[in-house]
């Protein structure tokens, strides 16, 4: 992004937030995208912007769950944690510790529909972010003491700072409740245990068929040349062999679902307050309900100014904190609304007056200001992004994922301005209903003292 197109969107941002015009009046620019392919398979996205010296370096591994592998989940987690740790040319942390040094940093993660390793370095050095995900790619160490030490860091990981986190528990439930797909049950935070079998050859064999090149996408994002981004990874990656090939699904299950209200109710260890979960079914990513279902969602529950927010927390005080979220994935998603009750506040009032208020979404058509406040706020976040490395690379992963198009992303500003109040209202209608709910409840450790109403 040049100058000019950087001060384009940080004026559009500021419009934004003071009124109400759209980020294209504005100008705002298309981010440029460029793609090649290796012979072995491997994808690559460049898009060449350079508002700062700095570029950000993905790869994502289309490993998350798989039907033909109930266990994939699991093992790619086992494998990003080891990937971050040791290759053939690296020791254990030293990976961590060049990028370090050199001024960036490196994340990664797993979840239902993938796993990616990040990296953010000064432009200067891309090389060599893009010789550590080489080194990823396909000189992976899997010593049976990393193997042992890894497998115990999972174990901690999931049941401390994963299901030990507040209600993390009745929310891994209710979106295990609310999915039709298998693969996807228990695997939205990975809740789900290593094998305690997983032995280093068992693990190699994942590896190499999921790690491979023809199974991943690289994206660079930033202040680079895409003429040598090419030729960096042409020798970097150029000489790693495909894999043996993955298994993709057949299909998902539909969205909606029609089959009936599912409850549940979940124990939390070390709650102190009341916890509420209501969740339904979305579609994967990739269908066209998916933008006024954003926007639905922005209006009904986020922010201080929504539905939900205003009825429960600032006029009758029933929550303490309120979120309401939609979890996109390839397959069936959610639409997710989360309350931790006040004190002394009935689970049954609470829900409903939730369900009142989704009930008023259905009947009555949302005003043309609720509409406006959301498309806002989406445009807000959308122009925010945009003005980071690491955030564009992440989204022009998440277009390919979806999608199989990174550059579909230049044509979201027009999806979401197409949304018109009718279409808010269609898509409350049609998956907002008991038929597709699931519903988890939590109650306090200590019960609902003078539960009132």
């Amino acid at each position: 992004m040049k100058t000019g197109a950087l001060s384009a969107a940080l004026a559009a941002l500021a419009a934004l937030a003071a009124g109400g015009v759209s980020a294209q009046e504005h100008g705002l620019p298309d981010i440029p995208v460029d793609t090649f392919r290796l012979e072995n398979g491997l994808l690559v996205i460049v898009s060449e912007t350079h508002s700062s010296p700095v570029a950000a370096v993905s790869v994502w591994y289309r490993v998350g769950n798989s039907p033909e592998e109930p266990e994939a989940n699991a093992l790619a987690h086992l494998i990003e944690h080891l990937a971050l740790q040791e290759s053939e040319n690296l020791t254990a942390g030293q990976a961590e510790l060049l990028i370090t040094r050199a001024g960036g940093l490196q994340v990664a993660g797993t979840d239902a529909d993938r796993t990616g390793f990040l990296q953010v370095v000064p432009s200067n050095r891309v090389n060599l972010a893009l010789w550590i995900e080489a080194e990823r790619m396909h000189r992976l160490v899997i010593s049976d003491g990393g193997l042992r030490s890894q497998m115990a860091r999972l174990t901690s990981e999931r049941d401390g700072d994963l299901l030990g986190r507040p209600y993390a528990r009745a929310r891994f439930a209710a979106d295990t409740l609310a999915t039709d797909f298998v693969p996807y049950k228990h695997s939205a935070g990975l809740a789900g245990a290593v094998p305690t079998d997983t032995d280093g050859d068992r693990l190699r064999r994942f590896y190499e068929r999921y790690f491979a090149p023809d199974n991943a996408v690289l994206a660079v994002a930033g202040d680079v040349d895409p003429v040598q981004i090419r030729s960096l990874v042409e020798d970097m990656f150029g000489g790693i062999r495909r894999g043996p090939g993955v298994f993709e699904p057949a299909g998902f299950p539909e969205a909606p679902r029609r089959d009936g209200e599912r409850r549940g109710q979940v124990s939390e260890e070390f709650s102190t307050h009341a916890f509420l979960s209501v969740v339904f079914t979305t579609p994967g990513a990739a269908h066209d309900d998916q933008y006024a279902l954003a926007l639905l969602v922005r209006i009904l529950g986020a922010g201080r100014g929504s539905r939900l927010q205003q009825a429960l927390i600032h006029e009758r005080s029933l929550a303490r904190t309120l979120t309401a979220t939609l979890n996109r994935r390839r397959g069936p998603g959610t639409v997710a609304i989360d309350v931790v009750a006040a004190e002394g506040v009935s689970l049954d009032v609470l829900e409903a007056q939730i369900l009142a208020e989704v009930a008023r979404l259905v009947a009555e058509p949302v005003t043309d200001q609720e509409l406006r406040a959301a498309l806002n706020q989406w445009k807000a976040a959308e122009i925010t992004s945009r003005l980071s490395a690491r955030s564009r690379v992440e989204a022009l992963q998440r277009h390919l994922l979806y999608f199989g198009d990174p550059y579909r992303i230049n044509g979201e500003v027009t999806r979401y301005d197409a949304v018109t109040a009718g279409e808010v209202q269609r898509v409350a209608a049609k998956y907002l209903t008991a038929e597709n709910r699931a519903v988890v409840l939590s109650p306090s450790r200590t019960g609902a003292r003078g539960a009132r109403e």
